[in-house]
């Protein structure tokens, strides 16, 4: 049988535009209150998708040819449907992911799932701390620190590959050793960054988090692992008339629906391309004039490629429009971190 190199295979399904990894918002509604949450002002639940609205998705997705899916919120469980919708989910040909605060895992949701352990990829826990008083610093819910830690060992217990997922800030950065120790003792997965985006809703206090530079300098390393892609690519796939194809995959082969059914290109890049309970999924993904002129964007229109880091270091152009409302400047957030560890930048001469 005829095997393509992986950077072939990349680049002839991403140049066919085909849809193969969708993040579902299936909530914004949470049960924590999380200092640094994205969200923030923005968890109003009008509109919000149905199961029925799902069963009526979920086999556009697949026909389309969508074959990874990620649920996220919000807390997903916090859906007043979530049953129905996992079991949606679950009876359908999807390899899932889950993202997740654990706080609203029993015993009976763990074993639920494992019935369909095969179909699910990871589950992605939020840990904030080794301890109660740190964690809930964060999370602000008394009590969140132990549910937590409860839902990992149930989960793993029950077989999963349990992710761990570390955000780091000003009140508790100096937990990230002890994270990893807890993490290791039980032989799981942990990542961590220091990465605050801004609020969905222009608010700007969680900003206020950001760890300064001379504590970035004294996180474990490599922490700063963010900036690595993981898109196969060769050196010319990042030429200035090349499109975006080796940097990010946003309306190429992922997207993103929130709890409203738009369906957006990345969940922080606010750019709907439509609203899948108004117009079918696959519909949407090909014939979006939004999504087609992204798919047409070149390397040289952003500034991240006049750096001398790119492409070394190649940022979320999504983290861009939601920092400035322009994806096309570099996300400055992500030039302070990277100046730090990779000293500052060159402008490249044109």
């Amino acid at each position: 049988m005829l095997q393509l190199p992986r950077h072939e295979l990349h680049k002839k399904l991403v140049g066919r535009a085909n849809p193969m990894r969708i993040q579902l918002e299936i909530t914004r509604r949470c049960n924590l209150d999380c200092v640094h949450c994205i969200q923030g002002g923005c968890s109003d639940i009008a509109g919000e998708m149905t199961a029925a609205d799902y069963e009526r998705l979920l086999p556009r997705m697949s026909a389309a040819g969508v074959f990874s899916v990620s649920l996220t919120g919000g807390e997903f469980l916090c859906h007043p449907e979530i049953h129905d919708i996992l079991g949606l989910l679950l009876r359908s040909d999807f390899w899932l992911a889950l993202q997740t605060n654990g706080t609203l895992l029993d015993q009976d949701t763990v074993d639920f799932l494992a019935r369909h352990r095969e179909k699910i990829r990871a589950v992605a826990v939020s840990l904030y701390g080794a301890t109660a008083q740190a964690h809930e610093s964060v999370t602000r819910s008394p009590g969140s620190f132990e549910k937590t830690i409860r839902a990992i060992d149930m989960l793993s217990e029950a077989g999963f590959r349990v992710e761990v997922i570390s955000l780091l800030m000003t009140m508790n950065q100096d937990e990230a050793t002890q994270i990893q120790e807890l993490c290791r003792k039980r032989g799981l997965f942990h990542q961590f960054n220091s990465i605050i985006a801004p609020r969905k809703d222009g608010e700007k206090s969680s900003l206020e988090c950001r760890l300064p530079e001379e504590l970035l300098k004294k996180l474990p390393r490599p922490w700063e692992t963010f900036s690595e892609n993981f898109i196969p690519h060769e050196p010319d796939d990042f030429a200035p008339d090349k499109t975006l194809d080796a940097w990010c995959t946003m309306a190429r082969t992922s997207g993103y629906i929130d709890s409203r059914g738009n369906l957006l290109p990345c969940s922080i890049m606010d750019l709907p391309a439509g609203n899948v309970k108004e117009r079918p999924f696959d519909e949407l993904w090909h014939d979006s004039a939004v999504f087609n002129a992204l798919r047409k964007l070149k390397i040289g229109q952003f500034e991240c490629s006049r750096c001398g880091h790119f492409p070394t270091c190649r940022p979320c152009p999504g983290l861009a429009f939601l920092e400035h409302g322009n994806m096309f400047e570099a996300p400055k957030e992500i030039c302070r971190i990277i100046e730090l560890f990779l000293g500052d930048k060159e402008v490249k001469q044109a």
